[in-house]
């Protein structure tokens, strides 16, 4: 999954699915279930997951991309737009 920690210290993810015409499994579960544990090589720390709105997308997603440009491959691969959370952590 990719994923870019973020200054203010959540994580944006996105739900490319290698760039499949589906949402992955973990969309619909992240949706229905917004909190979560997050795991990543150095700390775990619980988070709520929003899924970011167009505008809010289209700002952040050019320097995702830039960060994984993978996620741009997958993204031209398919005719969905492909989602992306914020996982905010809970204090």
């Amino acid at each position: 999954m990719a994923c870019s920690p973020r200054p203010d210290g959540g994580v944006a993810i996105i739900a490319s699915n290698g760039g499949s015409p589906t949402h992955p499994t973990w969309y619909h579960n992240l949706k229905a279930h917004p909190r979560a544990t997050v795991e990543t090589d150095t700390e775990t720390f619980v988070a709520e997951a929003a899924e970011l709105d167009d505008a809010a997308r289209a700002d952040l997603w050019p320097e995702l991309v830039a960060e994984a440009p993978t996620a741009g491959t997958y993204e031209a691969r398919t005719a969905r737009r492909i989602p992306v959370f914020f996982l905010n952590r809970v204090p």
